[in-house]
C-alpha cells in the first residue's frame, strides 16, 4: 500500500476524488507541514444544485 492509498483511507474520501500529490515540507528544523493535494477524475460531471 502506498502513501496515497493510506491517506485516502484515512481521509475517507471516494470517487471521483483522488489524491494527486503528497508533500512533507520542513520549513524550519522544528516546523513541518504536510500538504495533501486533491483532484477529481477526468471527465467527471458534477451536478449543479
Amino acid at each position: 500500500m502506498n502513501s496515497k492509498e493510506i491517506f485516502s483511507i484515512a481521509l475517507g474520501h471516494s470517487s471521483p476524488w483522488q489524491i494527486s500529490d503528497i508533500r512533507f515540507e520542513c520549513i524550519l528544523e522544528i516546523e513541518r507541514e504536510l500538504h495533501i493535494y486533491l483532484d477529481f477524475e477526468r471527465d467527471f460531471k458534477f451536478l449543479h444544485a
